[in-house]
């Protein structure tokens, strides 16, 4: 005789068709990554602010929204000042199994003042290493003259770099499918 899984309970089942249903009109409605434009000077009223605030509140519904919505609001990060990437490893660190594996696309645009290059340098590696499903990193200057992440990301990607004063052993994720 042969023996059959439990059937699972009519609950389980109409919680996980909830969850699907919701993911779907949240991907219809929403706009998708990339769209909207985060850059600083559209200030906080802008379409970019207003859709990250649409986000947050969509995990604050209910149990079920907060469940669907909080990968939505942890796939697509983007980092505009110096001090959020600080945060965003020290969000990541406090949690790694739960937020490294949300996050696919990773966009910085935001200069690093020489006082913050370490710190910015150690937590920029630190996110490269916790997030297993990073598809996609892209760095923006954001002012004319910002050499940004290039002193330390350049010669990590050079073969023949050598020790250089500002070389750190970034590691990228093999998921990696898009550096610009």
């Amino acid at each position: 005789m042969r023996s059959t899984p439990p059937e699972e309970s009519q609950p389980q089942v109409q919680d996980r068709l909830h969850g699907i249903a919701l993911r779907l009109i949240f991907d219809y409605t929403l706009p998708p990554p990339g769209l909207l434009s985060a850059s600083l000077t559209e200030g906080p009223r802008s379409p970019w602010c207003t859709f990250i605030r649409t986000l947050k509140s969509l995990t604050s519904v209910c149990k079920s929204w907060h469940s669907v919505g909080y990968p939505l609001l942890y796939r697509d990060v983007v980092l505009r000042r110096v001090g959020q990437v600080a945060a965003f490893a020290r969000t990541i660190r406090s949690a790694p199994e739960t937020f490294g594996p949300l996050v696919h696309t990773l966009v910085v645009s935001c200069e690093v003042p020489d006082t913050f290059l370490r710190v910015t340098r150690e937590s920029f590696a630190y996110i490269l290493a916790e997030c297993p499903n990073l598809k996609d990193i892209s760095f923006q200057a954001t002012f004319p003259a910002a050499a940004m992440f290039s002193p330390m990301i350049l010669p990590t990607l050079t073969p023949d770099s050598g020790e250089s004063s500002h070389a750190v052993a970034l590691r990228f994720p093999t998921t990696i499918t898009r550096l610009g």
